[in-house]
Parts: C-alpha cells; sequence; structure tokens
C-alpha cells in the first residue's frame, strides 16, 4: 500500500536506473542488463552485453565464440564475471555494446 512505501522511505529514496539505447531507442534497466570482457589469450579481444536472464554466461560465450571465429582468431578465449550495467566505469560504458545493436557507444550512462 502507498502508505506503507512511503514508511519504508522507498517513495523518496526508490530508483530503477535506466539505461537508453541511443539508436535502437529502447530503454533497459541497468540492473538487467549485463556485460563481460572477453579476452583471447589475456588480450582484449571485445566486450558483450545481454539481458537478464538464466543462461547469460552460455549466451555470451557463444555469441563471443561466433565473433572470434569469424575474425579468424586462434587462442584460448575467456570471459570476465559478468556484471550488471552499474557496475561499469565511465570508460567501460563506452566499450559495452547494445544488446540490441551490438554495437559500443550506443548506450547511456545509468
Amino acid at each position: 500500500s502507498p502508505s506503507i512505501w512511503r514508511a519504508s522511505g522507498h517513495v523518496e529514496g526508490f530508483s530503477d536506473p535506466m539505461v537508453d539505447c541511443k539508436e535502437s531507442k529502447l530503454r533497459f534497466r541497468a540492473d538487467q542488463l549485463f556485460w563481460a570482457r572477453a579476452e583471447v589469450d589475456g588480450e582484449l579481444f571485445g566486450y558483450y552485453s545481454i539481458l537478464e536472464c538464466g543462461d547469460m554466461e552460455e549466451q555470451l560465450l557463444a555469441k563471443a565464440q561466433k565473433e572470434k571465429r569469424k575474425a579468424q582468431k586462434t587462442g584460448e578465449l575467456t570471459l570476465s564475471a559478468l556484471k550488471d550495467y552499474t557496475e561499469a566505469t565511465d570508460e567501460e560504458q563506452k566499450l559495452i555494446p547494445s544488446p540490441e545493436t551490438g554495437n559500443p557507444g550506443a548506450l547511456t550512462a545509468p
């Protein structure tokens, strides 16, 4: 009920940080948008993003492996631990692609 929400502080202090994709015009909750850094033999290969789901790690790994094959890269592919978008630094936010378009730099800051 609204009176309980006010008493618990949810009305004044509660907000869900949002992220907009400047290209697709879609909006995402920042805490439901996850990303990982991919490396091949310890060197940066790219950043990958995904919306929260049950098999995020498997989907991101498959996406990165597909890109690695397309780029004809050899070596061991590893992904960093998944983090939500609110954990990205300003520099990382510029490199994380939109889950909709796959293009880095398309997402706004939360």
